[in-house]
C-alpha cells in the first residue's frame, strides 16, 4: 500500500501537483505438490473495498481445480481468456501497435490503418484516465490535461497515442500520453464489456481452453502483432459447458490481428487489472478488462 504524488514543473511555467490517494495492491501466488498453481491480483483505492471472501474463494477454487494437470495436443482451439490474460495482451498491443512513434514510422501492425477495420465489430477500446478508474490521472508527465479518448470503435481503429514530442514531430494532436518514467502510451485502457456473464461464456461452450493468465510473453513479429508465451496458474479444458480437467502449461504463438478478428463474446463481468511491476519507481495504472471468448487461438506446443 502507499500514496503516490505526481508533480510537473517546466519552462512553460507549468507548476502542477496531484496527490492520487492512498491505494492498496494485493497479489497472491500458490504452487502445490501436485503441479497445481493459482494466482490472483487486486488493486483499489483502499483495502476496505476488497471483497476478501470472493478474492480468496476464487483463488482457492482455481488452486484445487488445477491439481494433476493432463497433457493435451497442441493446435488451434477456441479459448476463453480471463481478464488477467486479456490485460497482458492489451498491454503488449499498446506498447507495440498503439504508439504514435511506431505508427508513424511504419513498424506498427496498425500503420496506415487509421479508420480501418482491424478487429471484430464487438471490440471497443477506449483510454479513460479520469472518470471511471480507481487510479485517476489528471495530467500526463509533460503536464498536459488527460481526457477520455476512443481508441477502437466497433473494431475500427480511431486513435493511437501521441505525447507532446511525437505530436510536434509528426504534426498530430497530442493525446497527453507521456508516461512518468516510461515514454509514451495509454495507461487506462478500457475494453468495453459485453452482455453475458463469465459463467455463461463457459456454459455455452462445447469445447475450448480456459486460460487464467499468460506468462513470459514476447513479440515474435510486431508487424503482425504475433506474440508467444505460456499459460500459467490455471489452464483448463472446457467440454459441454463445464470445466472438464486441468491441463499442463501450453505455449501459444498467435497474431492478435487474427485472434481479435473472431470474437465470439465478451463478458459483462469486468474489473481493473493493475500493473504493479514497479521496475522504475512506483507508478500505478490499470486496464479495465472483461473475459473474452475467441473462435481460434493457436497453441504451438
Amino acid at each position: 500500500s502507499g500514496v503516490t504524488e505526481y508533480a510537473v514543473s517546466n519552462s512553460l511555467n507549468d507548476y502542477l501537483c496531484y496527490q492520487i490517494r492512498s491505494d492498496g495492491c494485493l497479489t497472491t501466488v500458490c504452487e502445490g505438490d501436485e503441479q497445481s498453481s493459482s494466482w490472483n491480483s487486486w488493486a483499489g483505492k483502499s483495502f476496505k473495498t476488497l471483497d476478501i471472501k470472493e478474492y480468496t474463494e476464487d483463488f482457492i477454487f482455481r488452486s484445487l481445480l488445477s491439481r494433476k494437470p493432463q497433457d493435451i495436443e497442441a493446435g488451434t482451439y477456441p479459448v476463453i481468456l480471463s481478464r488477467f490474460a486479456v490485460s497482458t495482451l492489451l498491454q503488449y498491443m499498446m506498447w507495440l501497435a498503439l504508439s504514435g512513434k511506431t505508427f508513424e514510422e511504419g513498424t506498427s501492425a496498425f500503420s496506415g490503418k487509421l479508420n480501418s477495420q482491424v478487429f471484430d465489430p464487438q471490440f471497443n477500446l477506449s483510454d479513460d484516465p479520469i472518470v471511471s478508474t480507481d487510479f485517476p490521472q489528471i495530467f500526463d508527465a509533460y503536464g498536459e490535461e488527460k481526457k477520455k479518448l476512443s481508441v477502437i470503435e466497433k473494431g475500427v481503429l480511431k486513435n493511437v497515442s501521441y505525447n507532446h514530442y511525437y505530436a510536434n514531430r509528426f504534426q498530430k494532436p497530442s493525446t497527453a500520453s507521456e508516461v512518468f518514467g516510461s515514454g509514451s502510451g495509454f495507461t487506462h485502457l478500457k475494453l468495453h464489456a459485453g452482455k453475458k456473464s463469465f459463467q455463461e461464456l463457459i456454459q455455452e461452450t462445447e469445447k475450448a481452453i480456459l486460460v487464467t493468465r499468460f506468462w513470459y510473453v514476447n513479440a515474435s513479429n510486431p508487424r503482425s502483432l504475433t506474440f508467444t508465451g505460456v499459460t500459467k496458474d490455471g489452464t483448463f479444458l472446457i467440454e459441454n459447458g463445464k470445466i472438464a480437467k486441468p491441463i499442463r502449461k501450453l505455449r501459444f504463438t498467435e497474431s492478435l490481428l487474427k485472434a481479435f478478428s473472431k470474437v465470439d463474446a465478451i463478458s459483462k463481468d469486468a474489473a481493473w487489472v493493475p500493473e504493479t511491476s514497479f521496475y522504475e519507481g512506483r507508478y500505478l495504472f490499470a486496464y479495465w478488462c472483461p473475459a473474452i471468448k475467441l473462435s481460434e487461438f493457436h497453441f504451438s506446443s
